[in-house]
């Protein structure tokens, strides 16, 4: 029939018109394709299961994990402690090998999160060459800081290891977002606290070991320039010497610098009139610096014979740089070291040279090595920091005893320039006393002078000429106002010549040629004390003239005082004793006694410089106050300029 199929085949057999009955007449079959694998032949089957005995399991990977942002986290700080970064950028190498333990740690404290999270960002930004100015990384900054203070809030938390591990953390990041800046305080306070909080023993964990290794160098360095680290001698010792590892070559110097706390409360409270406890103090650390010295000599020896050999090619420049920053910093304790001993010994320069030499080999070490500012690079700046700091100190000491007033010295300066300016117009305007007056004037002069270069010098108490042109001037200065009372005691005379023991020219000239002698025996004496600080036979030999000076001084002042009560007593006895003569009599009094109790302030001074048992230009108690010379000395003779002003005996 047309239009209805003949044959009983399938559709393929009837569009190939096969005449054939076949099976599955009068159905549709389809046609299944595996299009992902191809289809293995009877060959490659019988291979298959001949060569294993299991059957093959595919693992198929979705193309998208499971996370969260704590995992997000992990991945994001394990690539950036990756240990194969380059040197320059490598955190584990530079900060410590305790980062490897913070990825597992992550997700328990907040903290540590955001200290993490932090840490990430800002190497990030620093890898591309960005400061810390970015507002993700302020935002992220305030959060870890404020997530830090709610741990630290709960007494657990603030125990924890991850907690320590965050406020550490802050330090790595606080170097990576201000690299170019020399922070002188860091997070280690804090760190100091919670340690104390937690109590200093032996590390319970490894993690905790590592830590606290990590940690103590920060806080060694950091104690020297912050008072708020203030750890005991004790809790030092348990903290440095702990079981963390030996302290070998490469970590004594934290032993070291850990007793110099230590060192400086001694010299704060030692009794310098006792000889045995400073010699005791001189010694121990003297051993300091000789075991510091033979250690950068060692540490020299192992960098000139590191040949690279004896470790993996990839390693040498690892080797090298940590060669380079243990010697700095080895170094950089004995500068340290030197200046205690320079505050100890002033007379001995060698430890001042040494601390030089050591200073300019750590600039070209730094110079060298210059990889990420790490916390052995910052120990680095913080040693030259409190090197510095201690230089100054032990220069100031060096020179002067105390920190030099600034103020004071502009102010007598002034003073006395405006009385200087008084004498002026009283001697060579009013009363045309040109004798007394140029006296006046010169003293006012030398005294001015030497007033204007302890101003300078107080700025600039290393500048040894400055101190040197202060001393001498201001030590001779009073003496030629003492020679201006001459001139009054002459013109005295001249009124009353028949109560004066001995003719009234020859009582000036007399007094003026011992003021000379005075004068000359002071100013020799001065300059040799000023210049002879590594001298200690030349600094006696100038103590000697000083003191006999001012004994000289001081007999001058009593003859000249007994003169002047002779007169009176005549004067009385004979019942003529006018104001023209009682007046400046009382004056040379009042001005006589000033310039007693300044050569016995001096005498003083100099006669407990010279009986000194441990050789310390300073060591006297009067030299080391000194408000003793503002009162004695500048005040002093500030009134006397002062009381001749007002009643002139012109």
């Amino acid at each position: 029939m047309p239009g209805v199929p003949s044959g009983r085949g399938c559709n393929a057999c009837r569009k190939q018109k096969k005449k054939i009955n076949c099976e599955g007449q009068g159905e549709q079959r389809w046609k299944f394709v595996d299009r992902g694998h191809k289809r293995r032949t009877e060959t490659e089957l019988t291979k298959a299961e001949s060569t294993t005995s299991s059957p093959v399991l595919t693992l198929v990977t979705p193309p998208f994990s499971p996370s969260n942002s704590t995992t997000v986290l992990i991945s994001a700080l394990a690539e950036r402690i990756n240990p194969k970064l380059d040197i320059k950028y490598q955190l584990v190498w530079n900060f410590g090998g305790y980062l490897l333990e913070v990825p597992r740690r992550l997700g328990v404290n907040a903290a540590l999160d955001a200290a993490a999270d932090l840490l990430v960002c800002s190497h990030k930004n620093y890898c591309g060459g960005r400061n810390g100015s970015d507002q993700l990384l302020l935002s992220k900054h305030g959060r870890a800081l404020r997530l830090l203070r709610e741990a630290i809030t709960d007494r657990v938390t603030a125990r924890s290891n991850e907690t320590l591990c965050a406020v550490m953390l802050l330090m790595v990041t606080q170097l990576l977002l201000y690299p170019s800046q020399n922070l002188t305080y860091s997070h280690s306070e804090g760190a100091a606290r919670l340690l104390k909080a937690r109590g200093l023993g032996d590390p319970r964990d490894k993690f905790e070991q590592m830590l606290l290794a990590t940690l103590r160098g920060p806080l060694v360095l950091e104690a020297l320039i912050n008072e708020k680290i203030n750890f005991t001698k004790e809790e030092w010792q348990l903290l440095i010497l702990n079981k963390l590892h030996d302290l070998n070559i490469d970590g004594e110097w934290v032993q070291w610098l850990a007793r110099v706390p230590e060192f400086l409360q001694r010299t704060k409270d030692m009794d310098y009139s006792s000889a045995f406890e400073y010699q005791a103090l001189v010694t121990e650390v003297s051993s300091l610096c000789e075991r510091c010295r033979a250690n950068v000599e060692a540490l020299r020896f192992r960098m000139v014979n590191f040949t690279g050999a004896q470790v993996a090619p990839e390693l040498v420049s690892h080797f090298h740089t940590n060669n380079l920053r243990i010697l700095a910093l080895t170094m950089g304790a004995g500068i340290i070291l030197n200046r205690i001993m320079s505050a100890l010994l002033p007379m001995d320069m060698m430890h001042a040279e040494e601390s030089h030499q050591w200073a300019q080999e750590i600039n070209q070490i730094q110079a060298t090595y210059k990889p990420i500012p790490s916390t052995q690079h910052h120990h680095i700046i913080k040693a030259e920091q409190a090197s510095h700091a201690m230089s100054s100190d032990a220069n100031d000491h060096l020179l002067y005893p105390y920190q030099p007033n600034r103020v004071l010295p502009i102010l007598f300066a002034v003073i006395v320039s405006l009385l200087g300016l008084a004498h002026f117009y009283q001697a060579f305007i009013r009363y045309k006393w040109l004798k007394f007056g140029f006296m006046m004037l010169w003293a006012s002069s030398v005294w001015i002078a030497g007033l204007i270069c302890r101003a300078f010098s107080a700025y600039n108490p290393e500048h040894i000429n400055l101190y040197i042109c202060q001393y001498v001037m201001i030590l001779a200065g009073p003496v030629l106002y003492a020679a201006s009372e001459y001139f009054i005691l002459g013109r005295l005379l001249a009124y009353v010549p028949y109560h004066t023991p001995i003719q009234p020219g020859r009582v000036l000239s007399t007094f003026l040629f011992f003021s000379a002698a005075v004068e000359a025996i002071t100013a020799a004496g001065a300059s040799t004390v000023a210049t002879s600080t590594d001298e200690p036979d030349r600094m006696d030999r100038g103590l000697n003239l000083v003191k006999a000076g001012l004994l000289l001084q001081a007999i001058i002042e009593l003859g000249f005082l007994s003169l002047v009560a002779l007169i009176e007593h005549r004067c009385r006895r004979s019942g003529h004793f006018p104001s023209k003569v009682k007046i400046p009599a009382y004056v040379l009094y009042i001005t006589s006694i000033m310039m007693l109790v300044r050569c016995i302030f001096r005498a003083v001074e100099g006669f407990q410089q010279a009986s000194c048992p441990t050789r310390d230009p300073h060591c006297s108690a009067v030299e080391q106050q000194e408000a003793l010379l503002w009162v004695f000395e500048a005040a002093n003779i500030a009134l006397f300029v002062a009381a001749l002003a007002v009643w002139h005996p012109g």
